[in-house]
């Protein structure tokens, strides 16, 4: 089983995700905002990362680098 991370600012998106994740077996954590996905990605112990690309307050690939450089 592995631990995803979904990132998605569509609460309904990043649930239905989540469920699909659940259903095949894995744990998930849900994010809707990019400071909550930095602070979840800090704490580690995460096996994947589902982002959404075009949030409204960031672009969440750029997001996922910024937070690889500051490690």
């Amino acid at each position: 089983m592995a631990v995803i991370l979904v990132i998605d600012d569509n609460a309904e998106v990043a649930n239905t995700v989540a469920l699909a994740l659940k259903d095949a077996g894995h744990e998930t954590v849900v994010t809707t905002t990019i400071s909550d996905a930095h602070e979840r990605l800090s704490q580690g112990g995460l096996d994947g990362v589902i982002v959404d690309v075009w949030m409204d307050d960031d672009d969440g690939l750029l997001m996922l680098a910024r937070h690889r450089l500051a490690q």
